[in-house]
C-alpha cells in the first residue's frame, strides 16, 4: 500500500539493502542552503567538487518539481541556482517564478550563455556556470 502511495505522487522508495550506503541528513529549515537544480549529471558533479573544496553544503536536484517535494525543508533565505535551459524547452527564469511565489527570495539562474537569459523581477541575479562558492556575496549570504 506505501509503494502504490509513493508511485502515485512521484516518490521514489530505495530497496532496503541500499539503505546503510544512501547517506541520510537532516536539513534544519532554518540554516541558509545552496540548492542547484541542473538537468546535466556534469554540471552537479562540477558544482559538488566546487562546492567540497568551499566547504559548502549543496544540495542537488535534476528539477524543480524535484526539489518542490522537499521545499518545506528549506530555509527561504537559502541560495538557489537554476539552470536556464531545463530540458523539455523549460526556462528556469520562467519555473523559477513558482519558487519565488512559495516565498524563495535568493533566486539565480546560472547560464552558459548569460546574454540570453531573460532576467526578471524575482531573479535576485544571472550568472555563468562556475560555481560562485568563492565570491564574498556567496560566503555573506550563507553567513559563513
Amino acid at each position: 500500500k506505501v509503494a502504490l502511495e509513493c508511485l502515485k505522487i512521484g516518490l521514489k522508495i530505495l530497496p532496503k539493502n541500499l539503505a546503510n550506503f544512501i547517506p541520510i541528513e537532516k536539513i534544519d529549515s532554518s540554516e541558509k542552503r545552496v540548492v542547484f537544480i541542473d538537468d546535466t549529471p556534469f554540471n552537479h558533479y562540477f558544482w559538488e567538487m566546487s562546492a567540497e573544496k568551499n566547504n559548502i553544503k549543496l544540495d542537488r536536484f535534476f528539477d524543480i518539481d524535484e526539489f518542490k517535494l522537499f521545499s518545506h525543508f528549506y530555509n527561504k533565505k537559502s541560495l538557489l541556482f537554476i539552470d536556464s535551459q531545463l530540458g523539455e524547452d523549460l526556462l528556469g527564469e520562467e519555473e523559477s517564478q513558482e519558487l519565488a511565489n512559495m516565498g524563495f527570495s535568493e533566486l539565480y539562474v546560472h547560464s552558459g550563455n548569460i546574454s540570453t537569459v531573460k532576467k526578471t523581477e524575482h531573479l535576485k541575479g544571472v550568472i555563468d556556470k562556475v560555481p560562485p562558492f568563492k565570491q564574498s556575496w556567496v560566503r555573506e549570504a550563507l553567513e559563513l
